[in-house]
């Protein structure tokens, strides 16, 4: 049996084939990171507890966060720590690596995240705490995932 392929036929292999190689390379793109894969705003809730000396102390929260795409992030959250509430807006920076992971840095601790390639999700952990002088490793147990909810920037930093 012979199979001959005319100069069309031909062509239109190679386009499909060629069509085939982009789009797998474009999605090898889209399974790698950088701190652009974050912008907009993302909406969370964590329910936790702080260590304290004597144990743990219950901390509940709901946020909104806001990422410039460039590293900086704009935290709102209304929390209660061991029935107290406070609402304060704070500042941090963030790094991401091609595999989809980072670090959130907040004055007051430092959280690992894992983010989905496009951008839509992340999961978090807290991770350390500043002690004064130096990021420690925590005892609190505080995770959640954030889901975004614009791709616009809704919180801004306080003046």
């Amino acid at each position: 049996m012979s199979c001959k392929f005319s100069a069309g036929r031909w062509t239109a292999m190679m386009v499909v084939l060629l069509g085939a190689a982009q789009l797998a390379e474009a999605s090898d793109k889209s399974s790698t990171c950088s701190n652009k894969t974050l912008k907009g705003t993302y909406a969370f809730s964590v329910t936790g507890s702080l260590a304290d000396g004597a144990g743990f102390v219950p901390e509940a929260y709901s946020a909104f966060t806001s990422y410039d795409g460039l590293g900086n992030i704009v935290l709102k959250k209304t929390s209660s720590v061991g029935g107290v509430w406070d609402t304060r807006i704070s500042t941090g920076i963030y790094q991401l690596e091609q595999g989809c992971t980072g670090i959130a840095t907040y004055p007051s601790a430092q959280f690992q995240y894992y983010v989905a390639p496009d951008g839509s999700s992340l999961y978090f952990v807290k991770t350390t705490e500043f002690d004064g002088n130096q990021y420690v490793p925590t005892n609190d147990r505080l995770a959640s995932t954030a889901v975004r909810i614009s791709k616009k920037t809704l919180v801004t930093p306080v003046p």
